[in-house]
């Protein structure tokens, strides 16, 4: 498991699994995001890996409120 820590200096942050709201091209999407949170600033960082599966997770969730193929689907 990857450790990253505070960049204030606090030590290691831990991982919290959660749910955003963002709006994409008009549509309101929820989607899973990743990151590590400071337990003592609250400050929040991803990893270039949990960056690439919001992006996947953002474009598959428009595709299908939209009526198009998902990412999986057209594989």
């Amino acid at each position: 498991m990857k450790s990253i820590n505070c960049p204030h200096g606090h030590g290691s942050m831990k991982i919290n699994n959660a749910f955003k709201k963002t709006k994409f091209r008009g549509v309101d999407i929820t989607l899973p995001v990743e990151t590590y949170v400071c337990p003592e600033c609250g400050f929040e960082a991803g990893t270039i890996e949990s960056a690439a599966a919001i992006q996947t997770a953002l474009a598959d969730i428009y595709r299908a409120k939209k009526g198009l193929l998902t990412g999986e689907k057209i594989k």
